[in-house]
């Protein structure tokens, strides 16, 4: 019984409403027709403006936030969470109602030969840096499990506290941090052995979601029946303080200059603005007209929210707090960008293309670049 009450509670911002296996082939096709895509790369993943929004429609959909229109669609065949590798060559897809998680290659947007088959449902998703492994938190099984991605198995499965609901890692690529929901604790694995829990940090509330700071000095801790954000020391690995935020909060992301972390308030339909430096304090309260269940930093001045139980998302100017619609077609699920990382790789590895193609045009053996400074 306890079990299933924690399935309840922690996945409540979690919804599924089909329990479908990712199986046969997957390709992209654009919006308005069809037929399928002839080129391996039907849109620029270099484009800033892109998000990636998985529907209950069986797609993730691929959209330009600037002018509200879908680029192209990815078959996925149930309703996904993505989690993009570092280097952005592939995207992890999984359905929280199945136990395997599907790896797709972002050149020619198809499913690996086969599944990971991990054994329990996966709540959250976080890849090493050096794009080998995975790590993912279950809720049914209390644990977390090493997943090889270079040989598609899961390695070992790692007991953590119970009910386990996110999973963050730090900075400096030394831990990964768990939030367990009814332990009201924090499970810290060491990312350079990858064999055991290496350290339990306990909280007196129930931990939710956990988001890092941009100095690598302190872990961000929501809790969703309570309104505040518990910090934790990273030099220490232990509890420091609490900040109070307005409401009970549950989703939380930090934004890309680590100046504000934003919260998300479902049961007042409100995203919290909270500002970290000079000094930690609700910096605004921003009104929906949805209860948000999603929540994703876009770039420096915007960020998304939406309801998976409305064909809409709101754009949030972090700065202003000004709301902008943007209509969907389709029911929004999760959303998700291309990582920055892999961003400037794809850049450099275009400039290179472009040089090896003017040495083959006028038969050059060595090219100079002159640079500005």
């Amino acid at each position: 019984m306890m079990r299933l009450l924690s399935l309840i509670v922690v996945g409540i911002f979690l919804r599924s409403t089909e329990c479908l296996a990712l199986e046969g082939g997957i390709s992209a096709q654009p919006s308005s027709s069809s037929i399928p895509l002839e080129h391996p790369y039907p849109f620029d993943l270099t484009n800033p403006t892109l998000i990636f929004i998985s529907g209950k429609d069986e797609y993730i959909h691929v959209m330009n936030y600037i002018t509200q229109q879908e680029v192209t669609r990815i078959k996925v065949e149930s309703s996904s969470f993505m989690r993009f590798t570092p280097d952005g060559q592939n995207l992890l897809v999984w359905d929280q109602c199945n136990h395997t998680i599907n790896m797709l290659n972002t050149h020619v947007w198809q499913q690996s030969a086969r599944s990971i088959a991990v054994g329990q449902q996966t709540r959250d998703l976080k890849i090493v840096p050096n794009n080998q492994y995975a790590l993912g938190v279950h809720c049914c099984s209390n644990s977390a499990s090493i997943i090889n991605l270079h040989t598609l198995e899961k390695e070992k499965d790692i007991k953590v506290g119970r009910a386990p609901s996110s999973i963050q890692l730090t900075l400096d690529g030394k831990y990964a941090l768990i939030t367990n929901y009814w332990d009201c604790s924090i499970s810290v694995i060491s990312l350079q052995m990858l064999l055991e829990k290496s350290k339990n940090i306990p909280l007196i509330k129930n931990p939710f979601v956990i988001q890092m700071s941009l100095d690598g000095q302190y872990a961000f801790v929501t809790h969703y029946n309570d309104n505040s954000i518990s910090v934790i020391n990273l030099e220490t690995l232990q509890y420091e303080k609490d900040i109070k935020v307005a409401h009970n909060a549950s989703l939380m992301q930090m934004t890309l200059d680590g100046q504000y972390i934003l919260v998300a308030y479902p049961e007042i339909n409100s995203i919290g603005i909270l500002k970290l430096y000079p000094s930690q304090e609700n910096y605004k309260t921003v009104n929906l007209p949805i209860r948000p269940h999603l929540l994703q930093v876009l770039n420096e001045r915007y960020a998304l929210t939406g309801n998976c139980e409305c064909k809409e998302l709101q754009m949030i100017n972090i700065y202003t707090g000004e709301v902008t619609s943007l209509t969907l077609d389709f029911y929004p699920y999760h959303i998700t960008t291309f990582p920055l990382s892999a961003v400037e790789m794809l850049k450099k590895k275009e400039q290179q293309n472009n040089l090896f193609r003017l040495q083959r045009q006028n038969g050059l053996t060595d090219i100079v670049i002159m640079r500005e400074y």
